[in-house]
């Protein structure tokens, strides 16, 4: 399932955990979907500023659960932010230029 429509589910499900397993599914669903494309760190902060941009909307609704769903949202983004593997252009040219340098 893309990633927007995991956390649309996830943020219309009233039911929905907001624990850490939570966090990490909604985590796998982004890096499985950016997992084979190239982008830059400016792409990604731009993901990971929309999701605090979730965050911080929850919080002035502060409708019930709000507030565990808006801590989850941060989670993600930092999560998010921290590369997993180089996928980033810039992360790949850094890989390519060990490669080059290799005998």
């Amino acid at each position: 399932m893309p990633a927007d429509t995991e956390l649309t589910r996830w943020l219309c499900d009233k039911a929905a955990d907001t624990d850490e397993a939570a966090c990490q599914r909604l985590a796998v669903c982004y890096r499985s979907a950016v997992r084979s494309l190239t982008y830059t760190r400016r792409e990604l902060d731009s993901v990971t500023a929309q999701l605090t941009i979730f965050a911080d909307l929850l919080d002035c609704r502060a409708a019930d659960r709000d507030t565990e769903r808006a801590s989850l949202l941060r989670q993600l983004a930092v999560a998010l932010g921290k590369p997993e593997a180089p996928h980033t252009q810039a992360d790949r040219a850094k890989g390519s230029e060990k490669d080059s340098a290799k005998p």
